[in-house]
């Protein structure tokens, strides 16, 4: 199992973007074994710059599977709605 972290920023006058993009995302999330085991808002910057509003974990069986995600058309096809949703979506891979 690998675990990605995902941080993010909305744009919050881009809520039709965000819908299209989510709607899409997810299944291809869920067809390459992801599941999402949890979603943080940040509540306050302790320490540096603010950074994301947003934290999400997913699982996936692999590494391969996740980048097929990102990899793949159907994604390719969704990245205009993804950077019309979010001022920062920054995707990492944890150990």
């Amino acid at each position: 199992m690998v675990k990605v972290l995902a941080m993010t920023n909305l744009r919050p006058d881009e809520t039709e973007a965000l819908e299209i993009y989510m709607k899409t995302v997810l299944p291809l999330v869920e067809n390459a074994g992801g599941e999402l085991i949890d979603r943080y808002e940040v509540e306050e910057t302790i320490v540096g710059d603010d950074g994301p509003k947003f934290l999400s974990i997913i699982d996936y069986p692999s590494k391969s599977a996740a980048q097929s995600v990102f990899q793949s058309k159907a994604y390719k096809d969704i990245e205009e709605f993804r950077d019309r949703a979010f001022s920062s979506y920054t995707v990492f891979f944890l150990s």
